[in-house]
């Protein structure tokens, strides 16, 4: 089977190449009733704007199209949720020590605070959400290391780290696929016009 690259330098048509006929997803436009494909902003034919629900349903018949999205979606999906568990845990952490010494609740408030809306922005832009969040996070160790360097082994912040780096890479990934099937499914059809 040729790879998204190939296709698009090999020009196949669309009877020819199995892989663009899964990747013809579409809907149709709720004006006009020309099918819409997940690259496109607005109707190919009346210029009518997709809707995001519109959007989001041709993301999830991609993703149930095709193996290597879904997968890179779910690992993607996994960091999330170890974005959301670490801004919980620092919140908890900053009420909890606020209440019994008080010493660093603020820091740890902040850094939860922060997290906490990374963790709304990763529903829209995972990659930016959980880039920031790794490097936040090395920062944090960075500092923690300065006033006790003891802390730069501690297992549960390496593995919070290696995670969200991981999450990223597959958010890239995925983002990165995303953009090449778009190359192809626009290419197809220029094809088929």
């Amino acid at each position: 089977m040729p790879t998204p690259s190939q296709l698009k330098t090999s020009e196949p048509t669309h009877a020819e190449s199995p892989e663009l006929k899964r990747l013809q997803i579409s809907v149709p436009c709720q004006n006009c009733s020309e099918p819409i494909g997940f690259a496109e902003d607005q109707c190919p034919t009346c210029s009518a704007s997709v809707p995001s629900e519109v959007k989001a349903a041709l993301l999830a018949r991609l993703e149930a199209s095709s193996a290597e999205f879904r997968e890179l979606r779910n690992h993607t999906r996994s960091a999330i949720t170890v974005l959301d568990m670490v801004s919980g845990f620092l919140l908890i952490v900053a009420f909890s020590s606020f209440f019994v010494s008080g010493e660093h609740s603020r820091s740890y408030l902040a850094f939860g605070t922060v997290f906490a809306g990374l963790a709304l922005v990763s529903r829209r832009n995972a990659f930016l959400a959980l880039t920031t969040a790794a490097m936040l996070w090395t920062v944090n160790i960075g500092l923690l290391a300065a006033l006790d360097p003891r802390s730069l082994f501690s297992f549960p912040r390496a593995v919070a780290l290696v995670l969200l780096l991981r999450g990223a890479y597959f958010a890239a990934s995925a983002r990165s696929r995303l953009k090449r099937l778009s190359d192809v499914t626009r290419t197809s059809r220029s094809q088929l016009n």
